[in-house]
């Protein structure tokens, strides 16, 4: 069966879960549009009363012009720590409601497409970016290249997905990481047979280097036989 006809139902489950957390989302924005609207009242009237006229109005409308300035001021400051409270719980409820894409049956590669799985089909540039920037954090972790995923630090390993989250917040919805563990057993594996192939090539050249080779030639493991081959 085509890659794609199979990730169907994901997107169906995406789209159903996704008029939930814009619901959530809608109601948060008018909520907090009222607090800034009131705030800017409130600024608007503070603006005012700094004019001769606005002085003006308050020497007729108080006897303690001061008093009233700095009860605005403190309720302007509480209505921006209000409206900060209510941005950041909406920016929770949103990923909170974001609707979660389970792993499929199988493996990358071979089972199933990743990147069509990955709800990236025809987004190349999202789809590059994401692969670079998991790549990029391995090197940085320091994993040994040769190495496949499975007897890597485990915490390096979770070093990364937490790093992922930040720099590629889209990693997000795939439940316990999936998405961003098939990319890293993809790039694992190919620093490995890369760094073979390459080694191969050197030491046809210099066959006195047989440390090298010995260490280089180890067989592959359960996880690097089974690891996703590229899907882009």
């Amino acid at each position: 069966m085509p890659a794609a006809a199979k990730a169907k139902p994901v997107c169906l489950r995406v789209a159903t879960a996704t008029k939930g957390a814009a619901r959530a989302a809608s109601k948060n924005m008018k909520e907090a549009a009222y607090k800034a609207n009131k705030l800017q009242v409130l600024r608007d009237h503070n603006n005012n009363a700094m004019t001769p006229q606005g002085r003006k109005m308050l020497g007729h409308s108080s006897s303690s012009p001061s008093i009233n300035l700095s009860e605005r001021d403190n309720e302007i400051e509480a209505l921006k720590a209000e409206i900060a409270c209510l941005k950041a719980q909406k920016a929770k409820k949103t990923m909170d409601n974001e609707p979660k894409v389970p792993k499929p049956p199988g493996e990358a590669g071979r089972e199933f497409n990743l990147k069509e799985e990955m709800l990236l089909g025809n987004k190349n540039v999202q789809w590059n970016t994401i692969k670079a920037t998991v790549c990029d954090l391995i090197h940085k972790a320091g994993m040994r290249q040769g190495i496949t995923y499975r007897n890597q630090p485990k915490e390096k390993v979770a070093g990364i997905l937490v790093a992922t989250h930040k720099a590629q917040p889209y990693l997000k919805q795939f439940i316990d990481d999936w998405a961003t563990i098939a990319i890293m057993k993809q790039a694992l594996h190919n620093f490995k047979h890369n760094s073979l192939r390459s080694h191969q090539v050197n030491t046809s050249n210099n066959s006195d280097d047989e440390d090298g080779a010995r260490e280089e030639e180890e067989p592959l493991d359960e996880e690097d036989s089974d690891a996703e081959e590229p899907t882009a």
